[in-house]
C-alpha cells in the first residue's frame, strides 16, 4: 500500500476516532448539564405552582375571618333567621368570592346552612357527598376549627381536590363563646391555574394518594415520595419530549392525600440537542481543518519528496544504473537518507565493477576447468546423491562406450543400486563425507567387454557444508593388469623351467655316479 494512502487512512481513522470521542464526551457532559438544569427548572416551576396554590388557598382565610367573626352570622346560628341567607348567600356572592362550597355548622355538627355552587352554570347545587362523608368520618376538623383559629388545607374528594378553610363563628369583636363553624371550599382545577399553566406551556394532573389502578410509574413515584427521608420532588422523563415533576400534598389532617403531577415540554433538553448538533457540525469543520493542515504539510515536506525518492530509486533499480545519484533537497532526515542511498549506490557501483571482474575470472576458470575435464585422459564422472549422472566427460565415453547423451541424467551405468555392488558401496561411503582412492575393480563396458579400472571418489560440498554429490575419477588399468598377469605367467614358466633344469642336473649327476661304480 502506498505511503500516501496509508498516511491518509491513518489520519482519517485517528481523526474520526478523535472527533467521535470529543463529540460524545462533550455531548454527554453538555446533555448531563442540560438535564440537571432541566430538572432544577422543573422543580422550580413546581414550587411556583405550589406558591400559586398557596395564594389561592390564602385568599380563603380572610373570607373565613370576615364571615365567621361577624355578629350577623353569630346571631344566625342562634335564631336561624332566613333573612340572613336571603340577603347574603346569593349566587352573586359565590361568584364574586369564587367559592364552590359554604357551610354553617353548629358545634354538634348539625348543618344550619350548606350548599355547593356550580361555577359553570352559575347555580346552587347540593354540597358534594364525598365532602360531607369526609366531615362525618373526620369530626376532629370541627373541633380544631372551634379552637379560636382558622383551619386550612386540602381535601381529596371523588370530584377532585378541594381547598378548604374553616373557623369558629364568634361576635364581630372576636368574643365568644363560638356558636359553630363556618367552612368554605374551592375546587383546585386547571381553570383557576390556567394563567400559570399557559405561561409555562404546562399540564397539571392530580392523582389521589390511595387511588386504585395507578400506573407503575405513579406507584414508583408514590413510594419514593412517601418513603422516610424521601425527596420533596420526583422528576421523571418520557422520552425526549416531556418531563414531569411530582410532589406529595398532605390533607387538612396532615395525611398523604394527593400526588401532584406537573408536566411540561423538554424545551431545555431540546435546546441541548440542538446545541449538540451544532457542536457536531463545529467539531466536523474543525476536524477537517485540523486534518487538512497536517496533510498539506506532510504532502509538501515529506510525502512528495518521498515519492520522488522512491521513484528515482525504483528507476535506478530497474535500469541497474548504479552510477546515477539522487539529488539532495534540504537539510533534514530525508536529505540524510538520500545521501546514505547515494553512498550505497557508490558502494554498489564499486561492487558491481568488482563483481563483473570476478564473474569474468570465474567464467575463465570454469572454461579452463571444463577444458581440463574434457581433455583429461581419465574418466571423470559427477553424480547427484541419488546416483544420477551430472557430468560425463569424453574420456568416460571412450573408456566405457556410453556417450554423453546416453549417460547424462541417467543412473550411473557402472553401478547397480545394491549394497552388494562394490561401486555403489563406495558411492554410499563417499556420500557420508569420506574420500576413497586407489580401489581396483573389474567392470564391463557397454559392449560387455571386461575392463579393469582404478576408482577414486571424493564428496562435493555446498557453501553450507552439505554433501551435494560425488566425483569419480576412473582409470583404465586393463593393460597393466594384463602385463602383470603375463609377467606372472612368465615368472611361473621360468620357475618351472629352472625346476626342470635342476632336476635334469640332479639326474645327470646320479647317472655319472652310477657309471663310475
Amino acid at each position: 500500500m502506498r505511503l500516501r494512502l496509508v498516511t491518509l487512512l491513518s489520519m482519517a481513522i485517528i481523526l474520526t476516532l478523535s472527533l467521535l470521542f470529543l463529540y460524545f464526551a462533550s455531548a454527554a457532559i453538555m446533555m448531563r448539564g442540560f438535564t440537571r438544569i432541566e430538572a432544577r427548572d422543573s422543580r422550580q416551576k413546581m414550587k411556583t405552582l405550589l406558591l400559586a396554590m398557596d395564594m389561592i388557598q390564602a385568599d380563603l382565610k380572610p373570607l373565613v375571618v370576615d364571615w365567621s367573626v361577624w355578629d350577623d352570622a353569630y346571631n344566625y346560628i342562634e335564631t336561624s333567621d332566613e333573612r340572613f341567607t336571603k340577603s347574603n348567600l346569593n349566587t352573586a356572592s359565590f361568584e364574586d368570592l369564587h367559592l364552590d362550597l359554604m357551610l354553617f355548622l353548629r358545634p354538634s355538627g348539625e348543618i344550619m346552612f350548606g350548599t355547593g355552587f356550580d361555577m359553570r352554570q352559575k347555580k346552587f347545587v347540593p354540597p358534594p357527598e364525598s365532602f360531607m362523608r369526609f366531615l362525618k368520618e373526620n369530626p376532629s376538623i370541627l373541633r380544631q376549627s372551634n379552637e379560636d383559629k382558622v383551619l386550612q388545607g386540602i381535601v381529596p374528594l371523588a370530584d377532585g381536590v378541594m381547598l378548604m378553610a374553616a373557623g369558629p363563628i364568634v361576635k364581630s369583636n372576636g368574643e365568644g363563646p363560638a356558636r359553630g363553624t363556618f367552612l368554605i371550599g374551592r375546587f383546585l382545577d386547571r381553570v383557576r391555574l390556567a394563567s400559570y399553566l399557559e405561561a409555562n406551556a404546562s399540564a397539571l394532573s392530580i392523582h389521589r394518594f390511595d387511588e386504585p389502578g395507578l400506573s407503575a410509574e405513579l406507584v414508583a413515584v408514590r413510594d419514593a415520595l412517601s418513603s422516610e427521608g424521601g425527596a420533596s420532588f420526583e422528576v421523571r422523563t418520557s422520552g425526549e419530549d416531556v418531563i414531569s415533576v411530582f410532589t406529595l400534598l398532605k390533607d387538612v389532617l396532615d395525611r398523604p392525600s394527593v400526588i401532584l403531577q406537573f408536566t411540561t415540554d423538554r424545551e431545555l433538553y431540546q435546546q441541548g440537542l440542538v446545541n449538540s448538533y451544532r457542536l457536531m457540525l463545529v467539531t466536523i469543520v474543525f476536524g477537517l481543518l485540523f486534518a487538512a493542515m497536517p496533510l498539506l504539510i506532510l504532502e509538501r515536506f515529506v510525502l512528495s519528496r518521498l515519492a520522488r525518492l522512491s521513484s528515482t530509486v525504483c528507476e535506478i533499480g530497474t535500469k541497474r544504473d548504479f552510477s546515477r545519484r539522487i539529488p539532495l533537497e534540504g537539510r533534514d532526515e530525508l536529505t540524510s537518507l538520500a545521501a546514505s542511498i547515494n553512498g550505497m549506490l557508490s558502494g554498489l557501483e564499486t561492487s558491481q565493477r568488482a563483481l563483473a571482474g570476478s564473474e569474468e575470472k570465474l567464467r575463465n576458470n570454469n572454461r579452463l576447468l571444463q577444458s581440463l575435464v574434457e581433455a583429461s585422459p581419465l574418466a571423470i564422472v559427477l553424480l547427484d546423491p541419488d546416483g544420477t549422472v551430472r557430468l560425463w566427460n569424453a574420456a568416460a565415453s571412450v573408456l566405457f562406450g556410453w556417450s554423453v547423451k546416453e549417460s547424462m541424467g541417467q543412473f550411473h551405468p557402472l553401478m547397480q543400486k545394491s549394497e552388494k555392488d562394490e561401486v555403489y558401496s563406495l558411492f554410499s561411503i563417499a556420500l557420508k563425507g569420506h574420500c576413497i582412492s586407489g580401489i581396483e575393480l573389474l567392470r564391463r563396458k557397454k559392449d560387455d567387454t571386461p575392463i579393469h579400472i582404478n576408482v577414486s571418489l571424493a564428496p562435493l560440498y555446498d557453501d553450507a557444508g552439505h554433501v551435494t554429490g560425488v566425483m569419480q575419477v576412473l582409470a583404465d588399468i586393463t593393460e597393466r593388469k594384463q602385463t602383470e598377469e603375463f609377467r606372472k605367467r612368465m615368472e611361473l614358466q621360468l620357475a618351472q623351467s629352472q625346476k626342470m633344469e635342476a632336476i635334469g642336473r640332479l639326474v645327470g649327476s646320479r647317472t655319472h655316479d652310477f657309471n663310475n661304480l
